[in-house]
């Protein structure tokens, strides 16, 4: 009966491969160049993670993961518009650390690898997806309605991984750091404006419900 892989040992090969491509790329990775800077045989490689398609969804998996972890750790609290830009406001300082940009990196060069071939790493797609529904979640709680939290959580999910993209390709993070703040200005005035006519529809609806009561 064959040996199963060591979950622990394949864990630990994972995190070292990430370690490796923070510096490399996943398209010119292969089982060779893998083995050659782990110092590890191609075998064992072949071994814990199988082929090359299925070792880069492992990778991908991965870093999502940890992306998934750093929001987490700062997470939107919506007790009032302000705690929330805050959350905000510290996920994207602890995205633009070195190590976190260089894993966005990699996760953007998947999302291309994706965008190719959409069953080769079907993760990428359903993170996203699953951000624009935190985000939504978030803004329904703090008074938009769902319509218009759909459209303001599409639109900062998308301008942050421009965002992201601009300080991976250029290394400016002064400049992109500047934009981001006036990004999270901006988004505070709209979602301020869409509270305050959604309490105004409300109030005017009260009021012609008031006054077709009182006619009776």
């Amino acid at each position: 009966m064959p040996r199963r892989p060591d979950p622990n040992r394949k864990q630990e090969l994972l995190g070292q491969i990430i370690e490796y491509l923070l510096g490399s790329s996943l398209a010119g990775m292969t089982f060779r160049t893998l083995a050659d800077a782990l110092g590890v045989s191609t075998y064992s490689l072949v071994y814990h993670f199988g082929t090359r398609a299925e070792l880069v969804q492992e990778i991908v998996r991965a870093i999502t993961g940890r992306q998934q972890e750093l929001l987490d750790a700062h997470p939107p609290a919506t007790a009032s518009l302000e705690s929330y830009l805050e959350g905000f406001a510290s996920y994207w300082r602890q995205s633009q650390s070195e190590r976190n940009r260089q894993l966005r990196r990699l996760e953007i060069e998947a999302a291309m690898i994706e965008a190719l071939d959409p069953d080769s790493i079907p993760i990428i797609r359903a993170a996203n997806e699953s951000y624009r529904a935190a985000a939504t979640e978030s803004l329904v709680t703090l008074g938009l309605s769902d319509e218009d939290a759909r459209r303001e959580a599409g639109v900062m999910v998308a301008l942050v991984y421009g965002m992201q993209l601009d300080a991976v390709l250029t290394g400016d993070t002064e400049r992109v750091n500047e934009n981001f703040a006036a990004a999270l200005d901006q988004f505070r005035a709209r979602i301020e404006a869409h509270r305050a006519a959604r309490a105004g529809r409300d109030a005017a609806s009260g009021s012609g419900v008031s006054k077709a009561a009182a006619a009776h």
